[in-house]
């Protein structure tokens, strides 16, 4: 029957390691046990019924080298546990043994038989020390060490804990505002005066060159802007004048051609 003190875990630069009482007894699926993951490995592969019991149980020998490289310590419970750092992994264990118990299931794979049952039926020990290999943060398998029964159970889902909020960064150092001073008014006060310019009337300038003589110039000045012409009055005084004019012209002669008729009668 496998049992075993209260485990303390070390760790070596070679092997994982734990320290356990060791059963040499026929229940022992390796004699003695295994207290590391070196020893284990050793066992295994000098063994075929070892091989053969563990392979039923889904372990390889390649999970036997992942157990000695990433292995961690635990211990599974009589009451069928699987503890690692003290939060339980599995639940409801099953492990296997080469001796006979009542409660046990008889397994015979390729000519090699052992027992199948609850670590309640087998265990001395309220809980006995084991390598365990966890995958992806799940239980995968353990191995008892101090009879190298291999261990089978329900894994338990592991609730992530919590990731720490990231750190609030410092608040920005206040920043001193620049005053700058306002600049006195000054006394003297620029006024801008709008001054109407004259406007400068355009001269046409045309010269007249002589070509047989010194040339003279001859300046003609016209100006850009035509006086306008007088125009004529077209009153009614305008009409009649020259009528008047030579009405009063015909009574007048007629007057000095009578007085000079009676001169000359008389």
């Amino acid at each position: 029957m496998c049992a075993s003190l209260l485990a303390t875990a070390f760790a070596r630069a070679s092997a994982l390691s734990l320290s356990s009482h060791r059963d040499c007894d026929t229940n022992a699926v390796i004699k003695c046990g295994a207290l590391s993951t070196g020893e284990l490995r050793e066992k295994y592969n000098a063994n075929s019924s070892t091989r053969a019991i563990y392979s039923f149980f889904g372990i390889t020998s390649d999970d036997l080298n992942a157990l000695h490289s990433n292995g961690q310590t635990g211990y599974v419970t009589k009451s069928g546990d699987v503890v690692v750092g003290g939060k339980v992994v599995a639940r409801s264990a099953v492990t296997a043994g080469k001796q006979n118990m009542p409660s046990s299931t008889k397994v015979t794979p390729h000519g090699n038989v052992f027992f199948t049952r609850s670590p309640s039926v087998s265990f001395n020990a309220e809980r006995l020390a084991a390598f365990v290999m966890m995958k992806d943060g799940r239980f995968d398998f353990a191995v008892i060490a101090s009879c190298g029964n291999p261990v089978n159970a329900s894994a338990v889902a592991q609730i992530t804990p919590p990731q720490p909020a990231p750190p609030t960064p410092p608040a920005p150092a206040p920043v001193t505002p620049v005053t700058t001073p306002t600049q006195a008014p000054s006394p003297f006060v620029t006024q801008v005066q709008q001054v109407s310019q004259p406007v400068v009337q355009s001269v046409n300038v045309t010269q007249t060159v002589n070509t047989a003589a010194a040339p003279t110039p001859t300046t003609t000045t016209t100006p850009s802007a035509k006086t306008p012409a007088t125009l004529p009055n077209t009153g009614l005084a305008s009409i009649f004048a020259p009528a008047l004019l030579v009405t009063f012209v015909t009574i007048v002669s007629y007057y000095m051609s009578s007085y000079i008729r009676r001169k000359l009668i008389i």
